[in-house]
Order: structure tokens, then C-alpha cells, then sequence
């Protein structure tokens, strides 16, 4: 999933630290001497080994010890690290306001990882706050030095007009600059705006290709993304079982609770659905009248397996026209199928944004499951999803 699918934690990885102080091929009682000497890079070199666990036995605590002593010295890597754990909360207590306190030190050296991980710091804070704008510009900063992963976080920020001005040709520019240079992200981000048709013209078999070499990279969302378009024969093949594959491979092959959250809502006010042949020619014929209820009820048919041609992806049509003439279940399922990937690639960002409407145009269900389903979402997909549910106008 997207942009609309954007979870983030810091990757807190081993980073051999060199200073003017032999260390290496010292014993750990000789490197702690050193240490507590004040020796900076033996200090730093201690944090590490104790973060890797591998000498000795991983103590995050002891980590962040050593770590914290380093810092104070002025070891930038030191500080960026300690930074990190601060806001994960990792060998300390969780504290964003020490996390950036640690992590600009570190930045102010100029690297481009620092200026990095401080942006994802702002953006995503450990207190539940955002700073987009600061973000976006140690974004750029460190896309300009040719960091990859800050271009596709500043991509996604022009995605959404998120903390700078909406600008989909630059989102553009950049997700294709870092797909050249092989990121996984930016394929997947790329192949959901060709799935959109969004500053782009829409180009399924396009996005097929992006999904899978996402997923051939290792990335999960990716996966079913392409397991997506495989069940609903989307730019590829129909092939349900290439797309349950798919779905295994991405780790969901079984249910979860949040699953049974995403089974459609039927509307009670309607009566019962009534699945004979007659039944459902009426309902196709007060549909293609232009009927909201017959909509819905198609919508029903093709979900439960009785319409003409059923599938998923006529489901999603027909819910889609009822809920533009502001029928609320509609609306409810819309967002139901987005979250889940089934009849529409998935995408969180839209199946909040319809969950969001419905609620407001009187399915009261709506506003629970929205909550429920929007703990998988990060801060700035629910603004954007907020933002287009604010200029919906069904």
C-alpha cells in the first residue's frame, strides 16, 4: 500500500565507529578501561557491541550507556544514534524532545543520513507529533547530497501537500529518479500513482511492473499490491491463485481481527436481499436507471456471487456510483474494499476517506471501523485522507 500504507521506525544498524584509538582487537574488559578513561571512540565502540549483541550479550541499556558517554564527548554517530533510541525507546526511556535534541547535534555536521533520520524524527514524532514543514526541508537538503530515501520521503510529502505545496510533477520526478536507483518505496509509491491515474495517466500494466519488482526486493505491501491487481485481472491475468500466492507471500494468508473488520455492511433499511434470478434483473434494471438502492444492491449481488459476471471489481463500481449520489453504506463498503485490497487496489488513504463520509452521511457503523482500521495508518495519510473527505461532495 501506499503512500497510503507509510509505517516508520528508524533503522538502528551497525555502524563500526573509528576513532584515533586502536580499539579493535582489544578485549572487552581492555575496551571498557579505555572507556571509562575517556576514551571517546572506544566508548562509541563499546555501545555498539553491546548493541549488536554478538560479543557480548545485547543489553540496549548498556548500549545507550556508552552511547550517551560518546555523545557528550561530541561523537557525532554517537549522537545520531543515541538519538534514534530515544525515539524508539530503545535502552531509554521514549522522549522526543531528547531524541531531536541528539539528532540535530548530529546533523549539524552536514550528513545527509543525520539530515535524514532528524526529517523522519520531525515528521513522525515519538509523542505523536508532526512537523512536515521542518521535515520536508531536511528532506530536501539530504535528497540534494543524493539520498535516495529522502527523496522518496520528500516525494511522498509533494504527494500529499503535506508540510510544502502540493506538486505531483515533482513527487513524479523524484519516485522516478529513486526507482532508477532501486528502491523498493518508490516503486511501489510510483505504481499506486499509475493505479490512480494520479498525475499520471492511469496504466495498470504499468503499475503491474512496479509492484512486482517492488516485491522481488522484499517488499510486502508491494506483494499484495500485485496480488491486488492479480485477483481483480487489473493490467495482468485474472489468476486467483497467482493472487492468493501473492498474499501468502505477504504475509496474509490468515484471518485476522482486522479482517473480520473489513466484511461489508448490508444496509437493514432495504429489506432483505432477495438472490433469485428475477430479483436481480430488477435490481440491474433499477441500477442502470440510475437508482442509488438498485446500485447497492448490484453492488450486493456481485459480492455475494449471483449477478451476471460477479466479481469483486463490479462490486466496487456499483458501490462507487451509489455512494457518489450520497447513499452512506455505499460509501461505508467503498472504503471496505479500498482497505482491503478486494475489487480496488488496495489503498487506506481512500478507504478512510469514504469510511470518513459514510460516517458522516448517516452509517453510524462507519465510524468505528474507521478507527479501528486507521491504527494501520500513519499521521499524515489520515490528514491527507481527512483533507479529501473534507472537498468530497457526493
Amino acid at each position: 500500500m501506499t503512500h497510503s500504507h507509510r509505517s516508520w521506525a528508524f533503522a538502528l544498524c551497525a555502524a563500526a565507529v573509528l576513532g584515533s584509538s586502536a580499539v579493535f582487537g582489544q578485549s572487552i574488559s581492555e575496551l571498557t578501561n579505555a572507556a571509562q578513561s575517556g576514551d571517546v571512540a572506544a566508548q562509541a565502540q563499546l555501545g555498539q557491541i553491546y548493541d549488536d549483541g554478538i560479543i557480548v550479550a545485547q543489553d540496549f541499556k548498556q548500549a545507550a550507556k556508552w552511547m550517551e558517554l560518546a555523545a557528550e564527548n561530541g561523537d557525532p554517530a554517537s549522537q545520531n544514534r543515541l538519538g534514534k533510541y530515544y525515539h524508539a525507546g530503545r535502552g531509554v526511556e521514549q522522549n522526543q524532545d531528547l531524541a531531536i535534541a541528539w539528532l540535530e547535534k548530529a546533523a549539524v555536521t552536514g550528513s545527509a543520513d543525520y539530515l535524514f533520520d532528524l526529517g523522519l524524527a520531525l515528521e513522525n514524532g515519538a509523542d505523536g507529533s508532526s512537523k512536515p514543514v521542518k521535515a520536508s526541508q531536511l528532506y530536501r537538503r539530504a535528497a540534494e547530497f543524493g539520498h535516495v530515501g529522502a527523496a522518496v520521503s520528500l516525494a511522498v510529502l509533494a504527494q500529499e501537500g503535506n508540510g510544502i505545496d502540493q506538486d505531483l510533477d515533482l513527487a513524479l520526478q523524484l519516485y522516478q529518479k529513486a526507482v532508477r536507483a532501486g528502491n523498493a518505496k518508490a516503486m511501489n509509491n510510483l505504481g499506486l500513482l499509475y493505479v490512480r491515474g494520479e498525475g499520471v495517466d492511469q496504466d495498470y500494466g504499468l503499475a503491474a511492473e512496479l509492484f512486482a519488482a517492488a516485491a522481488e526486493k522484499g517488499l510486502k505491501e508491494a506483494t499484495r499490491n500485485l496480488g491486488v491487481l492479480y485477483q481483480n485481472g487489473y493490467g495482468v491475468p485474472l489468476d486467483e491463485k497467482r493472487a492468493t500466492e501473492l498474499y501468502r507471500q505477504a504475509g496474509q494468508s490468515e484471518t485476522t481481527a482486522t479482517e473480520s473488520s473489513l466484511r461489508p455492511l448490508f444496509d437493514d433499511r432495504l429489506g432483505p436481499f432477495v438472490p433469485a434470478p428475477e430479483a436481480i434483473a430488477n435490481y440491474a434494471h433499477s441500477a442502470d436507471a440510475g437508482d442509488p438502492i438498485g446500485q447497492f444492491m448490484m453492488a450486493w449481488a456481485h459480492l455475494e456471487g449471483v449477478a451476471p459476471n460477479a466479481s469483486a471489481r463490479n462490486a466496487a463500481r456499483w458501490f462507487e456510483r451509489a455512494a457518489s449520489k450520497g447513499h452512506a453504506t455505499s460509501m461505508a463498503n467503498l472504503g471496505l474494499l479500498y482497505f482491503a485490497g478486494h475489487g480496488a487496489p488496495q489503498d487506506f488513504v481512500l478507504g478512510y476517506k469514504w469510511l470518513t463520509l459514510a460516517s458522516r452521511y448517516g452509517d453510524q457503523r462507519a465510524k468505528d471501523i474507521r478507527d479501528q482500521l486507521g491504527q494501520q495508518m500513519v499521521r499524515a495519510q489520515i490528514i491527507e485522507a481527512q483533507k479529501l473527505a473534507q472537498a468530497e461532495q457526493p
